[in-house]
């Protein structure tokens, strides 16, 4: 009831509060497409899902939040002058906050375009820094990243020391959802504008990292 109160009182002071709005929460599962920022790398598909929360005013204007829990990442980042490559799985909890407008096709069924942004947190990953990994394979590396938000230390003669990626994310999310009755299909891409990394040692190639996704999800949402 206090979330249904503090959701009405920021729609009502943003001017677009109804007396007939609806607050629902759901669950949703899926999978992201991701990639980053960079030429040479190669897109991989990791899970994402989390719980959704929304409010809809009987106008059509939903806010659309909640938290999710979502992988991403890529394969062949190309680092050190094309001498190395980097393998990296990034674990985000995310919050999103999306201002979406509802389009009824028939009763019960719907499109809603979303538009706004995310908020993430990085709290666990796994990585590889290796030759080319499309010769010799992954598993075959310098060494193991066990969590790529913390330094780390890489096996060569110079001992070298790898910064850690960017803990926190933030970009743009536009979405695309449909409903019928409580079930949803929803498409996000994702545009991330935070630098994760700061690259290789010496290297620049690297050195503008950002996450760019595309996650299809399905779920189903209750009345609250």
């Amino acid at each position: 009831m206090k979330i249904k109160i503090l959701i009405i009182s920021l729609l009502t002071f943003l001017g677009i509060g109804q007396s007939q709005a609806q607050l629902r929460i759901g669950a949703e599962t899926g999978v992201n497409l991701s990639s980053v920022k960079v030429k040479g790398n190669h897109a991989q598909i990791m899970p994402t899902g989390g719980i959704t929360l929304d409010y809809t005013c009987n106008n059509g204007v939903s806010v659309i939040t909640g938290i999710h829990y979502t992988m991403k990442g890529a394969n062949s980042i190309l680092a050190d002058n094309f001498r190395k490559e980097l393998m990296v799985r990034l674990g985000y909890l995310e919050l999103p906050v999306m201002v979406g407008y509802q389009i009824p096709l028939a009763p019960k069924i719907n499109i809603i375009p979303s538009f706004g942004a995310y908020f993430a947190l990085g709290i666990n990953g796994y990585g590889e820094i290796g030759a080319n990994f499309a010769q010799t394979g992954i598993g075959n590396t310098d060494g193991i990243w066990d969590n790529p938000f913390k330094e780390f230390n890489l096996k060569n003669e110079a001992q070298e020391k790898i910064k850690p990626f960017e803990r926190f994310d933030t970009g743009l999310r536009f979405g695309l959802s449909a409903e019928v009755y409580q079930f949803s299909l929803s498409l996000n891409y994702d545009l991330g504008l935070t630098n994760m990394w700061d690259g290789y040692p010496n290297d620049q190639l690297v050195s503008q990292l950002k996450n760019r996704s595309i996650a299809i999800s399905i779920g189903y949402k209750f009345n609250l």
